[in-house]
Formats: structure tokens, C-alpha cells, sequence
């Protein structure tokens, strides 16, 4: 890609070089009836190899799009609804049906939810391992919904997975979501992040021991529930922990869609606007939401496990891991050169950011001993 680029700045050239008039001090147009051979060859040849490259960049590997994550993953089902790209080397043909299967299941229980049914088609593709996922889309670990075009990128996942409902949600969902993002977002770019995950996550709900009502309870009974008021604007979601602001705008939204149904969950959806969707201020909803949590029964044991869970410093009030990579380089260094003092003040630091992770503590204790 960088050698594309140079290639740009030298077409850019020729052609300033082929076009410049030094009689005006400018380009003109008029020099091209007197170009030269060898500038005409200099714009020719960059443009026809910067064209070869561009139509090759999906083989090569810097942009790749539909047709090229298409055909590396090479396996194809149609369904009714749902056309479902896998990796042909992960999943025998079999696998894949009944995966096609597990997608019109849950897209149909998202509709029945919802009240309404979905137009449109959508696009799966389930790659066979986090390298290969992030090699050809960009993103490895995390799986990902385009609600814009109406597509899902999953890992590796077996029939009966969670996930699928969650990341079909985002598409689903685009339908009552205005703007280019086709989710609640503010002047259409700043996204609502507590109503997009919240919602996906409400929709699809597990039958587990303890769901995300439970979480939610044993986080308030810890102490440790993000202000949900604040959650629920366009940045309340970046200021707080990842996994209380999840679990919380989970639960609320859930509770939103079994006590006021799915039009208003639906309308609430659209603007983050719950007054407009449920004729009551988010306030009153919120501190409704919250007597219900106050009801339920929730162990001792659930609120250690939240407890344990949840006790992570928001994405904006953490240091910066290459911070934390420094000190400990840093550190090292004062071992390599004797000076224990030195290497114990670094690693202290270390642990001072990093309280929560008893990996981190292992060289200053190896220090100090």
C-alpha cells in the first residue's frame, strides 16, 4: 500500500511535469498537444500499474472487499433470507446447513420480538479462526455487525450459539434506525452505544442460571452499576467499564421490551428518545427499572462473582498499555544493570496501573526478593 502511494506522488509529478507551462508558472492543459515521448511514457506506465494494482489489491492484501473475503472463505448456502458464507475448510457441508438453519431460527424469534417482521437479506460470514478473520476483514477476536449493509461477521461459532442472535439484532434492528449507520446515533455519526449493544443483547436474551436482570442486581448491590441516565446518552457508554455498561443497558433494555412491548422498545431505539416512545421521562423509567432490580433475589455468591467480574477501571480512565510496556522495559533494564531500587520503582508504577492483575505484580516480587 505504501508503494502505491509512492506511486501516486510519482504519477502526480509526471503528469505536473508533462502539463507545466514555464512561460505562465502553472499547469496548462495547452502542453499536452507538445508533450514529450518520454513524459507521455512516464504517465502511461504509472497509470497502467497503478490501475493493475488496484484491481489487484484484494489478492494482495491491503483492501479487500465482498468478493475477495467471498472467495477465500469459499464455502456458499442460500437460505430463504439469509445467504451464508463459511470457511470450506472449517465446515463440512452438513455443518453449514444446519448453521443456515440456526440463522432463520433466530432471525424469526428476533422478528417475534420485535412485532414485525424484516426486509431485506442478510449476509453471514463465519470464518474458521480468528487469523484468517482478521487477515481478510481486519477485526480477530471481536464479531461484527454492519446493520448498514446488512451483514454479519462471525468466528468460528457452532449451531446454537448465542452470538448469531446477537450480531443478527444489529441488522435487524437497522430498520428503526435512521441515518448512514442505521443505528441511534447523534447527527447521525456519534452512536448510542449503550442503546445498540443494550438492545442487540436484550433481544437476545439466554436462558442461563443468571441472566443479565441478575448481573445487573448483584452489580448494584456491589456498588459497582454505572449511572444508567448517563449511560443511555452518546458518550455515557465510552466514560464506564465495558462490562457493567454492557450488562446494565442489557437489562434496562430487556425490561423496556417485557413492560412497555415492542413498539415502544422499538420507537426508543430509534433516538434513545424514552419519553417520545413511552410517554414517561427516562428518569422515572430508570428508577423503575431500578425497584425491579431491588426486588429480585440475588446470592452473596453472585455479588462476589460481580464483584470479580466487573472491577475494571472505563476504557478513558485507564493508562496507556505502551505506558505500561515502557515501565516495565524500563525496568528491566535497571535489573540487567543491578540497580533492584531502580526496577522496583518501575514495577511499582507497573502495579499502581494495573492493580487487578496479579500477572503483573510477578516481577516486582521477583525484585524484591
Amino acid at each position: 500500500y505504501r508503494g502505491v502511494n509512492l506511486g501516486q506522488i510519482l504519477l502526480g509529478w509526471a503528469v505536473l511535469r508533462a502539463t507545466w507551462a514555464p512561460a505562465l508558472g502553472r499547469p496548462s492543459a495547452a502542453r499536452l498537444i507538445r508533450i514529450s515521448w518520454g513524459d507521455a511514457a512516464r504517465v502511461v506506465v504509472l497509470t497502467i500499474l497503478l490501475a493493475g494494482v488496484h484491481g489487484a489489491r484484494g489478492a494482495i492484501g491491503y483492501e479487500v472487499d465482498r468478493a475477495t473475503v467471498e472467495a477465500a472463505l469459499g464455502g456458499r448456502l442460500e437460505g430463504p433470507r439469509i445467504t451464508l458464507y463459511y470457511d470450506a475448510a472449517a465446515y463440512r457441508p452438513d455443518q453449514a446447513r444446519a448453521l443456515l438453519t440456526d440463522h432463520h431460527v433466530r432471525l424469526a424469534e428476533l422478528e417475534r420480538a420485535l412485532g414485525r417482521p424484516f426486509e431485506g437479506r442478510i449476509r453471514s460470514y463465519v470464518y474458521g479462526d480468528p487469523d484468517s478473520k482478521r487477515r481478510l476483514m481486519g477485526a480477530g477476536r471481536v464479531y461484527i455487525a454492519k446493520p448498514w449493509s446488512g451483514e454479519i461477521h462471525l468466528n468460528a461459532v457452532a449451531f446454537g450459539d448465542e452470538v448469531i442472535a446477537h450480531e443478527l439484532a444489529h441488522v435487524v434492528l437497522a430498520a428503526d434506525a435512521p441515518g448512514p449507520l442505521a443505528i441511534p446515533a447523534l447527527a447521525g455519526l456519534l452512536p448510542h452505544m449503550a442503546l445498540v449493544e443494550g438492545a442487540a443483547e436484550a433481544l437476545a436474551w439466554r436462558g442461563e442460571r443468571w441472566d443479565h436482570h441478575h448481573w445487573a442486581a448483584a452489580l448494584r448491590r456491589a456498588d459497582l452499576a454505572p449511572p444508567l441516565v448517563r449511560l443511555m446518552g452518546p458518550a455515557g457508554y465510552l466514560s464506564q467499564s465495558a462490562g457493567p455498561a454492557y450488562t446494565v443497558s442489557a437489562s434496562f433494555m430487556r425490561w423496556l421490551l417485557e413492560t412497555e412491548g415492542p413498539e415502544a422498545f422499538r420507537r426508543a431505539y430509534r433516538d434513545g428518545d424514552f419519553e417520545a416512545a413511552t410517554g414517561r421521562p427516562l428518569d422515572a423509567l430508570v428508577t423503575a427499572w431500578e425497584g425491579f432490580l431491588d426486588g429480585l433475589e440475588v446470592s452473596a455468591e453472585l455479588v462476589d462473582r460481580a464483584r470479580d467480574r466487573f472491577s475494571i477501571r472505563p476504557l478513558f480512565s485507564r493508562t496507556c498499555p505502551l505506558e505500561i510496556a515502557r515501565l516495565k522495559a524500563e525496568g528491566w533494564r535497571y535489573v540487567d544493570a543491578g540497580n533492584l531500587e531502580g526496577a522496583a520503582a518501575c514495577f511499582t508504577q507497573v502495579v499502581g496501573f494495573v492493580p487487578d492483575d496479579p500477572l503483573e505484580r510477578v516481577a516486582l516480587l521477583a525484585t524484591r526478593a
